[in-house]
């Protein structure tokens, strides 16, 4: 058994990262932590929650956790190539549209995607193994070269319209495809 009782070789582990490089992209600390919940307790996950040193969402994100939600704070643990290392070695990767679900699908390490306000076909991980999850567009969503440029109030309604049920849904979805050995 590895420290914090992971065993890489026989746990299931998930990875989940709530914070992004731009709070427009940010979901909801409380849904992360309701669908890390969800996940523990369906799924006897092993959950790693992942950030950067000042990521104030991790701690949020925790604080929201039931009680009995067993997790590893890696919050500001790892350099990238660290990183990048941890995980490789993940079954399941979720955040929203930030630079570490890229590294997981670079390491074909399944992934579910929150887009938010981010266009959904511009950049997402693709494959069978990648979910996203986006809500109803009201107007068109922000591309890369355009995200300067938007209406606050509709990013944030896009982001925050996507429920845990959604992304539940998808992750139920994924893991009749994905085999856990």
């Amino acid at each position: 058994m590895a420290k914090n009782g992971i065993n890489f070789d026989s746990d299931f582990i998930v990875g989940i990262t709530p914070s992004a490089g731009s709070k427009i992209k940010e979901w909801p600390c409380d849904r992360f932590a309701k669908l890390a919940d969800y996940i523990y307790s369906k799924y006897q996950a092993k959950i790693i929650i992942i950030g950067g040193p000042g990521d104030v969402e991790v701690d949020e994100m925790i604080s929201f956790l039931a009680e009995n939600t067993k997790f590893v704070n890696a919050k500001g643990l790892f350099d990238i190539e660290e990183l990048k290392a941890l995980v490789s070695k993940l079954h399941l990767f979720i955040s929203v549209d930030t630079g570490p679900i890229y590294i997981a699908e670079a390491f074909n390490v399944p992934t579910i995607d929150i887009i938010g306000p981010m266009d959904e076909n511009e950049q997402p991980p693709m494959g069978k193994f990648h979910k996203i999850v986006v809500a109803q567009r009201l107007k068109p969503a922000l591309h890369i070269m355009n995200a300067r440029v938007y209406d606050a109030k509709e990013v944030r309604r896009q982001a925050e319209s996507i429920t845990v049920e959604m992304v539940i849904k998808e992750l139920d979805n994924l893991m009749d495809k994905i085999s856990i050995s």
